[in-house]
């Protein structure tokens, strides 16, 4: 027979233990989920270290930014830069680069579009494309023009659309992409110019 004080035949103290537990195992999910926050991985697009790691490789000048999971005690998993957006900047504004696809750009070390891993503190290099270092022969019906420098995305996408570009100032959307990290945009600009000694490289990548 239960008493008064039983309830789906528990009793008070019985309930009391299993609210406490109860109370616990939330608590310690919780903590742990807000733990799990605070160690997620963190990355960073460090464009300001773009002219100390970018190089002449093969009459090209590659240009290559530092990707660094900072902040952070775990690795950073399956790491994907993407192309969003591309437009040539102008006096007049922006204007969107006709047919882009967007598209991943790919790694240094791999040419995978895929960093598989960026320990916590480290880095691991992206090309974001190259210039040209020799005259290009651009032949316009009967004429032959020299187009000086050219700048192609390093991407895993190959069309019309992607094909060398002109001296000038590219405008970029970027989003950053990896396991168990929210998806981050960033606006950036490449700028692409003749190199000589004065200028110095002969492109560049800064914030927006």
């Amino acid at each position: 027979m239960l008493t008064e004080s039983s309830f789906l035949w528990l009793d008070a103290t019985a309930w009391m233990a299993l609210s406490t537990f109860a109370a616990l195992a939330i608590s310690l999910g919780v903590l742990d989920g807000i733990r799990t926050w605070f160690r997620r991985p963190k990355l960073a697009f460090r464009h300001d270290q773009c002219g100390e790691f970018s190089s002449n490789v093969n009459d090209a000048f590659w240009l290559r930014v530092p990707v660094q999971n900072e902040y952070s005690k775990r690795s950073a998993k399956n790491v994907e830069i993407f192309i969003e957006k591309a437009a040539k900047v102008t006096q007049a504004g922006s204007t969107s680069i006709q047919g882009f696809v967007p598209m991943r750009l790919k790694w240094c070390n791999t040419e995978s579009p895929i960093c598989e891993l960026i320990p916590a503190g480290s880095f691991r290099l992206l090309n974001i494309g190259y210039v040209e270092l020799q005259p290009q022969l651009l032949f316009v019906g009967e004429r032959v023009l020299v187009d000086f420098p050219s700048f192609t995305f390093a991407g895993e996408v190959a069309t019309e659309a992607h094909a060398p570009l002109a001296l000038g100032v590219f405008e970029l959307t970027l989003s950053i992409t990896a396991e168990d990290v929210p998806r981050t945009f960033i606006k950036a600009r490449v700028v692409i110019r003749k190199p000589n000694e004065d200028q110095g490289q002969p492109a560049k990548i800064e914030r927006d």
